[in-house]
């Protein structure tokens, strides 16, 4: 047998063996990745909507009583324009109705997406006139709460004031008998 060893052929096919081992388990690892990622890609429509929902539920449960009221009774019934097409048809980009071959997610439809920015715009300006005329009360509940604290504070500067000058005649008459 060792008339047939070679040294420098054993290190190279070690060396051979273990390369080609490295890079057939990153090759599996980089495969196992690609498989997870795929699979978080599947999911990702059903995370957007949900995400989508908790921001809406979100905004929804900030609302005052009377604003949901307000939203709900706006919101019954809630219809979407398009032109006519066949019902698993989605509307091209130019609104004529065709079939959209690389989209098919009702997020992508143009008309759809008009709509969320109108809604979130009319309730972005809706909130904002709400703010406004909440900040505007605080304002005045402040201005109320501070002229109430100076009246205070004068009285109560008068009253000291008062109190003061007695003590002042009080102590030059103390000093005018003991004389």
């Amino acid at each position: 047998l060792e008339e047939t060893y070679s040294r420098p052929l054993a290190l190279s096919l070690t060396l051979f063996l273990l390369f080609n081992i490295a890079i057939v388990s990153l090759n599996a690892l980089i495969a196992f990745i690609s498989d997870i990622f795929d699979m978080m890609l599947d999911d990702r429509i059903a995370v957007l909507t949900r995400v989508k929902a908790e921001c809406m539920m979100e905004m929804y449960c900030l609302m005052d009583e009377h604003r949901r009221t307000n939203i709900e009774i706006d919101n019954r019934w809630t219809y979407m324009l398009a032109p006519s097409a066949d019902v698993d048809e989605e509307v091209d980009a130019d609104g004529n109705g065709g079939i959209r071959k690389n989209d098919s997610r009702k997020e992508d439809n143009p008309l759809y997406r008009r709509a969320n920015k109108r809604d979130i715009k009319r309730i972005e300006i809706e909130l904002k006139q709400e703010m406004k005329k909440e900040l505007e009360k605080m304002e005045e509940k402040r201005r109320v709460e501070m002229e109430r604290m100076e009246k205070s504070m004068k009285q109560e500067m008068d009253r000291m004031k008062k109190e003061m000058d007695k003590m002042q005649s009080n102590l030059l008459m103390a000093i005018q008998n003991s004389k």
